[in-house]
């Protein structure tokens, strides 16, 4: 099995999985969310893999917006910068997926006359998928003139309607072939003519997606029922303009859902769009998968709002209001000085008439001798419209200390001692001014007739201090001195433990002592990615935190055997053999080591079976096994069924293609579908279409 995505594939797959619902078209639209989409091209001399790194043009004229449109490559975006006019029909031909951001700016359609006036772009190429989006707000398309027939003609190609506002004249979009889709998933619509045939205008053949948006009563949009998405209806939304929505039955509203809280946003200048943490319950939402936003008021310090609309499982909309704020100016103290064993809480910072600088933590202590980085805040007198700085270094110089050691008499078992000072340089002096060195040895008043033995070390619980003993071999006196302790640690990865290896050193009569200890810490646990098995051959995975490549491998001929390898989360198989099973994994690789985790093994299989049906794989979640499988044609129920002391036994009935199997004991099972056509159960050859699970 080898792995090759030209950037036609991705086109194409992307505008099959789009129109199956299993595969949100913005995410191949570009950058969404802030995450910028690489695509792979193979050239077909060498298969030599050559990224392309998604770009983003920023227009504000129609010459520039058609040059960015055309030249666009798949996962490119084009931003608005600015508000521009139509007048004529202008030609996108290109054969990208690409997405176009209005950004707060409008495309006004106009012209002149009283009849139908024809201005629009028209889109011209099967493999082109366009989706339209504001992350701006009130930002869309809008028909100056009233007469303007439409906004877009749509002869081959996909364009995909995911938010914005727009407000027509008498259609918003045309489809002209059957090369031609639309996806209507969310936006505003309007139109300032009375149309009978509603929005979306289809001339006789194209086909109109429509599963999501807010309509007013102008657009008669009730008029293209037939091309809302099975499953999904419409609802009235109580506003006063856009009193009818679309949403998927048994959606929810959005305002049940928790934003978090956005922190304070840097002045730039330009649009600040951060990114939001929406959950509902446990459940975090996906953008332009649950929920739409849009920005406002969001370039000048201030407050800023964003607007969340949801979609897919969600309807209506919410907002979150977020700070957007200067960086204040001001000089970063210095010439701070302190003596050797303060701490910060000693180190005075100077007044400032616009805030007030404090250190992040002051009781940490200055060190040793010399000029030290020490991180501090300066928090500004006008919090309202002044970031806080955080992080912020500052040099502190410290300076030498002296330490008296007081006159000792010698002893049998201890030497004595002059009246010296310790500074803490290492020198010795025999005043506390540093003015008259004396070396170590001159300080000794020898000890008298006592030799000590081997040194006993004793150490704290927490291995945070230590001392060392020696004995006098003569009479036993025990003469102990307190040590430094230091310690380094090396952190633990996936694959290793690590350690903190505590070093305690101590001088004593011109001799050092040094002993260690070692506390060894755990691997870090690694939960493997979790893989869902989608039709059509994919797999997707969960991402690992740190991960920096993934490999997708499978059992072969007794061994795990890596099939491909590379940064996305999901791989589409090709090439598997009629009737196999395949036993597929996704390991990660962390800190520049393979974690070869296996244990989220799932099974495929690529046959389909006597009675049509392809058990395309089953997933084992815990003590559940998730099956799916593909439709059969005349079928009306499908019948799930296990394989237990020689027989066959039926498990359950449904009329869905997937089924999940709840609080199956640990073991390994033999699951098989069967499907019941004209009232009769089609129950050949269960052992051939079966596929084996195990639940450990």
């Amino acid at each position: 099995m080898k792995k090759q995505i030209t950037k036609r594939t991705l086109a194409g797959l992307t505008a099959v999985l789009c129109a199956a619902g299993s595969f949100p078209a913005a995410a191949a639209g570009g950058i969404i969310g802030g995450n910028a989409l690489t695509v792979y091209a193979v050239t077909a001399e060498t298969e030599e893999e050559i990224p392309h790194y998604a770009s983003v043009y920023e227009v504000a004229t129609l010459e520039e917006f058609l040059a960015a449109a055309n030249a666009a490559n798949d996962g490119d975006t084009v931003k608005l910068t600015d508000s521009f006019t139509v007048e004529g029909s202008y030609t996108i031909n290109s054969g990208s997926s690409f997405t176009v951001d209005f950004n707060g700016n409008t495309i006004n359609f106009d012209g002149t006359g009283s009849g139908k006036i024809q201005s629009y772009l028209y889109i011209d190429n099967i493999d082109a998928h366009i989706t339209f989006l504001d992350h701006g707000h009130g930002g869309g398309m809008f028909a100056v003139n009233q007469n303007v027939v439409r906004f877009l003609k749509v002869n081959k190609g996909t364009v995909e309607l995911l938010s914005g506002v727009y407000t027509g004249g008498l259609d918003i979009v045309r489809t002209d072939s059957n090369g031609a889709s639309v996806y209507v998933r969310g936006g505003s619509y309007d139109l300032q003519n009375d149309d009978d045939d509603g929005p979306f205008y289809k001339s006789g053949s194209g086909v109109f997606v429509v599963s999501g948006g807010y309509y007013t009563s102008r657009s008669n949009v009730k008029k293209v029922e037939q091309d809302l998405v099975e499953g999904y209806e419409f609802y009235e939304t109580g506003d006063e303009e856009y009193g009818t929505g679309v949403h998927k039955i048994g959606a929810v509203s959005i305002t049940g859902a928790a934003v978090e809280s956005v922190a304070d946003q840097v002045y730039t200048g330009s649009t600040v769009t951060p990114s939001l943490t929406i959950t509902d319950g446990e459940k975090t939402l996906t953008e332009n998968i649950d929920y739409t936003v849009s920005y406002a008021d969001n370039t000048e310090v201030g407050t800023a709002t964003a607007y969340i609309s949801g979609i897919g499982d969600y309807y209506g909309t919410i907002t979150q209001a977020f700070k957007i704020k200067e960086l204040p100016a001001v000089d970063r103290p210095e010439d701070l000085q302190a003596a050797f064993g303060q701490t910060l809480a000693d180190v005075e910072l100077p007044a400032e008439k616009d805030g007030k600088w404090s250190w992040e933590d002051s009781t940490l202590s200055v060190g040793d001798v010399g000029t030290k980085e020490f991180k501090a805040t300066f928090t500004p007198n006008d919090t309202e419209h002044y970031l806080t700085l955080t992080n912020v270094s500052l040099s502190v110089t410290v300076h030498h200390t002296y330490t008296k050691q007081e006159a000792a008499e010698p002893t049998c078992t201890a030497d004595g001692n002059i009246e010296y000072y310790i500074c803490s340089d290492g020198r010795y002096y025999t005043d506390d001014k540093g003015e008259n060195e004396v070396a170590l040895a001159d300080t000794v008043i020898p000890a008298t007739g006592h030799s000590f033995g081997k040194p006993v070390w004793k150490w704290s619980s927490d291995l945070s201090a230590a001392a060392v003993y020696v004995v006098c071999e003569d009479c036993g006196k025990v003469a102990g001195k307190t040590a430094e302790v230091t310690s380094e640690t090396v952190q633990p990865t996936y694959t290793s433990a690590g350690k903190t290896v505590y070093t305690a050193a101590v001088k004593y009569k011109d001799r050092t002592y040094t002993d260690t200890r070692t506390v060894r810490i755990p691997k870090l646990a690694y939960t493997a990615p979790t893989i869902t098995y989608h039709l059509g051959g994919e797999i997707s995975w969960t991402s690992v935190e740190g991960a920096e490549e993934y490999a997708v491998v499978a059992y072969l001929n007794g061994k795990w055997k890596i099939l491909a390898r590379g940064n996305a989360n999901s791989y589409t198989f090709n090439g598997l053999r009629a009737g196999e099973r395949y036993k597929v994994a996704v390991i990660a690789k962390v800190g520049g080591e393979w974690v070869a985790d296996a244990s989220n093994a799932i099974t495929v299989i690529s046959e389909q079976g006597d009675c049509g049906i392809l058990m395309v794989g089953a997933n084992v979640d815990g003590n559940s096994i998730r099956v799916n499988w593909t439709a059969v044609k005349g079928a009306d129920k499908y019948g799930i069924a296990y394989y237990y002391n020689g027989k066959w036994i039926l498990f359950t009935q449904v009329d869905a293609l997937s089924c999940t199997i709840k609080n199956v004991p640990a073991g390994t099972y033999r699951i098989a579908v069967c499907a019941r056509i004209d009232g009769k159960w089609e129950t050949s050859s269960f052992a051939k279409r079966s596929i084996v699970v195990e639940v450990k």
